[in-house]
């Protein structure tokens, strides 16, 4: 199944990406994916990330259907 992704965060806002996960997959399979192509500090960032599953708050056990758009909100710092 296709999901379609989106970072606030990491990247420019943009259209977002695709990723390919197998059915039954859930949004912690998602994030595991997705940290194999980040350093150490952007993994751990992830962990402490807010998900939205086609626009609803998620949280990570929630099973993924083709086709759902994930939007990861990462947490930013100031002050």
């Amino acid at each position: 199944m296709e999901i379609r992704v989106k970072y606030f965060g990491f990247e420019p806002v943009e259209e977002g990406f695709c990723v390919t996960l197998p059915d039954g997959a859930n949004v912690e399979d998602l994030l595991d994916k997705l940290k194999e192509e980040r350093t150490a500090e952007e993994k751990a960032t992830l962990d402490n990330s807010t998900i939205m599953v086609n626009e609803k708050k998620s949280h990570r056990k929630i099973v993924l259907e083709d086709q759902d758009k994930v939007l990861i909100l990462i947490p930013l710092g100031g002050g």
